[in-house]
């Protein structure tokens, strides 16, 4: 019996499905993006960087984190809402831009 040999298939680019999925996918978000936030009255600062498989880099961390929450957890040492914590470039919070793409496209 002659096995067939499965067409060359040239895999597409990586789809992102995770907490960031929507809003990469919307172009709302890119790869490189750099998030930062500020708490004053625990005097820390924090900085991440989105990747294109949806994760965030943390500085000061090898691993990558797979939400916004966990990522802050990373930094402060604590369970912490990272959706609201994380601010974008222009100042508004991941929150914010999702609440935003969820009004505007309600299928998300």
């Amino acid at each position: 019996m002659r096995r067939r040999r499965a067409p060359n298939a040239t895999p597409g680019p990586a789809v992102p499905h995770g907490p960031l999925g929507g809003l990469l996918q919307a172009g709302l978000l890119s790869a490189s993006t750099e998030l930062t936030f500020h708490q004053r009255r625990a005097n820390r600062r924090g900085r991440a960087v989105i990747t294109a498989e949806d994760r965030l880099i943390v500085d000061g961390h090898a691993s990558p984190s797979p939400s916004p929450s966990k990522a802050a957890e990373a930094i402060t040492g604590n369970v912490i809402n990272g959706w609201t914590l994380w601010h974008l470039p222009d100042g508004r919070t991941l929150d914010g831009l999702r609440r935003e793409h969820q009004r505007d496209d309600p299928h998300n």
